[in-house]
């Protein structure tokens, strides 16, 4: 990011999300398709002029919780907050995760 561009490359069943007056999804060109499958290729994306909060998850995020909670939940607090409920609500009731889980939130201002 720098002076209000926000450049990235998506590969994979991981998302990105801006979430600001609009939500929009950063990687909503790339094929998803598992990293180490063959058929996996890198989409730049590029979205300038935005701020807001910048979610960027695995499918373990995007998979197991609803896009309407996580835009809910991402919007709430600081961004470790938000983090750390994501997380809970990704998780079985055993505690257990189905799946890897990552999450990086930050405020792009």
């Amino acid at each position: 990011m720098d002076n209000s561009v926000l450049v990235g490359a998506s590969v994979g069943d991981s998302e990105a999300w801006l979430l600001g007056q609009d939500n929009f999804e950063l990687t909503r060109g790339q094929t998803r398709k598992r990293l180490g499958s063959g058929k996996a290729e890198p989409v730049p994306f590029i979205l300038a002029g935005e701020h807001g909060r910048l979610i960027v998850g695995s499918d373990g995020l995007f998979s197991r919780v609803a896009l309407p909670r996580i835009i809910e939940i991402g919007r709430i607090g600081p961004p470790h907050r938000a983090g750390a409920e994501l997380l809970n609500c990704a998780r079985l009731r055993t505690g257990d995760l189905v799946d890897d889980f990552s999450a990086v939130i930050v405020d792009v201002d």
